[in-house]
């Protein structure tokens, strides 16, 4: 990712708005598969958006925190690698109880790193699923996304 963008990011100003939420998740979005687990990190930040307020808002603590993370994670992102079809991949998927996750990876010289991740929250009806239902909807999900590096 670009330099500029990334301190773009890193001095963004706390939102004050839902229209400054959108703004934000909007840039921050674009780039979500060199974040692992974007879609958690801002839970927080949508469910602001379902107040659907358009006077000033002040964030709540645990909205403001995962505003605070999502800036450290663009400026600690790992280093994604370029695919290789050549070389063994490994895919790690994860659920929660609002997102579902995943990370494929490579081996290169004997450790695996990431190509891309996955993330995404979970619709209201998939949040009543049980947990082994949506850990394979992470599965699915990845092997979605990724069906292209696996074919």
């Amino acid at each position: 990712m670009e330099k500029e963008r990334v301190e773009a990011i890193a001095e963004w100003p706390a939102p004050r708005s839902i229209k400054e939420i959108q703004t934000f998740l909007g840039f921050t979005g674009f780039y979500r598969r060199f974040i692992n687990n974007y879609s958690k990190i801002v839970s927080p930040l949508t469910d602001c958006l379902r107040k659907r307020a358009t006077k000033p808002l002040s964030l709540a603590k645990e909205a403001l925190q995962a505003f605070e993370e999502l800036k450290k994670a663009f400026q600690d992102g790992p280093i994604l690698r370029h695919f290789d079809p050549c070389r063994p991949i490994r895919i790690e998927t994860d659920a929660s109880q609002f997102a579902i996750g995943a990370i494929i990876s490579q081996l290169h010289a004997n450790h695996w790193h990431p190509v891309a991740f996955l993330s995404r929250k979970l619709q209201d009806a998939e949040t009543r699923c049980a947990t082994p239902d949506c850990e394979l909807l992470a599965v699915t999900e990845a092997f979605r996304q990724w069906r292209h590096y696996l074919a």
